[in-house]
């Protein structure tokens, strides 16, 4: 019958309706998390920020897990790093950006998986150098050398950081490390220049005088 026919064409509407809702509810259901995952670690770090735009914050280094950020601010940066999976961030730092007696910088971030480390350079009334390495996914510092004299002749130059967290940076001819087992000189200057300084796994390699050597790191 004629209504009959409209019925069935009213219900199938109905159900085709009912389908494109679902679809894209469905897709809406997937997108969401990720996007909430992406937008996390701004939240804290803007919690910490006292109130500054997630615009304002400004990327140091990230890969899929670790988000290193900072924002700037009149009186100097504030640096964050946030383990992604959870959006969970804590503040590793900041700069005193000329507004106190010693100013402090923050240089040479370099990541290995969970650790990040970075080199706090200190100028003014004090004048030290500072190497920290921190654990993003437990978000706590793993290693700290507390301050190093800073001397002319033996500026930091790069820093590299084990898959442990074990620190260990380049200082004019010499390689200090500082793992488990506290700070020490793994190279002196009478060895010759240092190149090709990097980290993989628990281990740091350099070359020096054409060989390429290593110490593994605790």
């Amino acid at each position: 019958m004629p209504g009959e026919g409209i019925g069935m064409l009213s219900l199938r509407r109905a159900i085709v309706c009912a389908a494109l809702v679902a679809s894209v509810m469905a897709l809406a259901a997937t997108a969401a998390p990720a996007a909430t995952r992406a937008g996390r670690c701004a939240t804290p770090a803007q919690r910490f920020a006292l109130g500054h735009r997630v615009s304002h914050l400004r990327t140091v280094l990230k890969t899929r897990r670790v988000w290193i950020l900072h924002t700037n601010k009149s009186f100097g940066d504030e640096y964050f790093a946030c383990w992604r999976p959870t959006g969970l961030a804590r503040r590793i730092g900041f700069t005193s950006g000329g507004a106190a007696l010693t100013d402090t910088s923050l240089e040479s971030f370099v990541l290995n998986g969970r650790f990040v480390a970075f080199h706090i350079r200190a100028a003014g009334d004090e004048h030290y150098d500072r190497f920290r390495s921190f654990d993003v996914r437990a978000l706590r510092f793993a290693r700290d050398t507390g301050k190093v004299p800073a001397t002319q002749d033996a500026t930091p130059t790069a820093v590299v950081v084990t898959s442990r967290g074990a620190l260990a940076w380049l200082a004019s001819a010499t390689l200090h490390a500082t793992d488990a087992g506290a700070t020490r000189v793994i190279v002196a200057p009478s060895g010759g220049p240092i190149s090709d300084f990097a980290a993989r796994g628990r281990t740091v390699f350099w070359t020096q005088s054409g060989v390429r050597r290593s110490a593994a790191l605790d």
